[in-house]
C-alpha cells in the first residue's frame, strides 16, 4: 500500500484519477464530524472545482460515538459511486465501512485517511476480508 499525504490524496481522488481513468467518477464520501476531517472535504471540493457538486455524489457523515456507520454506507452504497472516500481516525468506523460498503455489493474504488491506513487493524483482520486491490491509503 502506498502511503500519501492528504493533499496528494485529493490530487489522486480528485484530478488526476478522474481524467485518466474515468472522467466521469462520481465520489462518496464519508468523513468523521470533525473540523480536520470537514477540511479534506472541503480540500476535495476544491480540487473537484466546478464540477464538484456533480462529481460528489453523497457525503455522509459520522460521530465518533457512533456504534456503527452501517446506515452511512448503506445510503453511500445507493449512490453506486465509482470512488469511495474515508477520513476518519476512528479505526473501527473504517474497518466498518470497508466490510459494510464490500457486504453490499459496492466495490468502488477506495482512498482511506492515514488515521486508518493500518493493514493490519483496519484492512485485514476487523474488516474480515482480504485487502481489496482498489484501496489506496492517504497515509
Amino acid at each position: 500500500m502506498r502511503c500519501l499525504g492528504p493533499i496528494t490524496l485529493r490530487k489522486l481522488a480528485s484530478g488526476a484519477l478522474r481524467p485518466r481513468q474515468n472522467p466521469n467518477a462520481r465520489f462518496a464520501v464519508l468523513y468523521q464530524n470533525e473540523r480536520r476531517r470537514k477540511d479534506y472535504l472541503r480540500g476535495v471540493k476544491e480540487a473537484l472545482g466546478a464540477d464538484a457538486d456533480k462529481a460528489i455524489a453523497m457525503a455522509a457523515s459520522f460521530e465518533v460515538a457512533d456504534p456503527t456507520v452501517d446506515s452511512q454506507i448503506l445510503t453511500l452504497a445507493n449512490t453506486k459511486a465509482d470512488v469511495f472516500l474515508i477520513y476518519s481516525v476512528t479505526r473501527g468506523a473504517c474497518a466498518q465501512a470497508i466490510r459494510k460498503a464490500y457486504e453490499t455489493g459496492w466495490h468502488p474504488m477506495r482512498f482511506i485517511s492515514s488515521g486508518c491506513a493500518n493493514k493490519e487493524t483496519v484492512m485485514c483482520r476487523p474488516a474480515r476480508k482480504p485487502q481489496p486491490a482498489s484501496c489506496r491509503s492517504g497515509r
